[in-house]
């Protein structure tokens, strides 16, 4: 049992020295010290190099992930900004619109220097009749009556045909005119009046149509057509459009008119005449 530890104390003592002389050679010798440490360091160095490469990678993962985001984040503000300043545009383009119509309804009422001219608002429009009719919010409680010409942004776009208290219908020219008509007249280049009537209008050329004409003088494009007042319920005078161009075909004389109105944007009407 002794001779056991004692051999075990002289292996230690053994190992100890061993050491000692390997540590005192190793420090003493500048030169293999410097290599050892120079290959040390480079092992290190790789392998902190490979054990760093995923930390790398999502370094930079997360940064493409945070550029994206942000990326979002203002494409997703700019789209507001631009939902917004669309709808601003459309409000201020209404308001243009509304705004230019009733300066022609007042430039017209000055022109026509009449008592009973009545200015209102559109309050309804089916998109089926869109072309047919419209309806606005006075009636019998402001003096509206039957057959009053209905006119907007400065000229004549149909009439009164049916009355309410509070609001009326109006028969629109680029409807159908199989029952009504409205008579109208144009001055020619000899410096007569010709008469005729609007009996229709092209949807597709967006002209009305004015035919049964009692002159075939010649007419210059761009003379101004107003209503006859022949019909002894319209109003005398007021305006309707312009001459586009004028058709003879197998004996049918018809005069193309641009009408100042745009059936297909009307905000407000003003109504003009007496009525029946």
């Amino acid at each position: 049992m002794k001779n056991s530890f004692y051999k075990f104390l002289l292996y230690g003592f053994i190992t100890f020295l061993f050491f000692v002389m390997f540590f005192s050679f190793l420090f003493t010798n500048k030169k293999l010290t410097k290599d050892l440490s120079s290959n040390v360091s480079g092992v290190i160095s790789k392998v902190d190099s490979v054990v760093s490469i995923p930390f790398v990678a999502l370094t930079k993962s997360h940064n493409v992930i945070s550029d994206l985001l942000s990326t979002y984040s203002e494409n997703r503000d700019l789209k507001k900004s631009l939902s917004s300043l669309q709808n601003q545009s459309a409000i201020i383009s209404n308001l243009q619109e509304e705004n230019d119509s009733l300066r022609a309804s007042l430039n017209l009422s000055d022109k026509l220097s009449r008592d009973n001219v009545i200015t209102a608002e559109v309050s309804m429009r089916p998109s089926v009749n869109w072309l047919k009719e419209l309806t606005i919010n006075v009636g019998k409680s402001k003096n509206v009556s039957k057959s009053m010409l209905a006119t907007s942004n400065g000229g004549v776009i149909g009439f009164v045909t049916k009355v309410y208290d509070d609001s009326t219908t109006i028969s629109l020219l680029s409807g159908s005119l199989s029952d009504t008509y409205l008579a109208s007249s144009v001055i020619s280049e000899d410096g007569n009046q010709v008469f005729g009537i609007i009996s229709n209008y092209d949807n597709k050329k967006k002209l009305l149509k004015m035919t049964q004409l009692n002159s075939s003088e010649s007419i210059k494009k761009g003379t101004e057509v107003v209503t006859s007042g022949l019909d002894d319920v319209s109003v005398k005078g007021v305006p309707i459009g312009t001459v586009e161009s004028v058709s003879d075909y197998e004996g049918n004389r018809t005069i193309f008119i641009k009408p100042y109105a745009d059936f297909d944007k009307i905000s407000y009407v003003t109504l003009v005449g007496d009525g029946k």
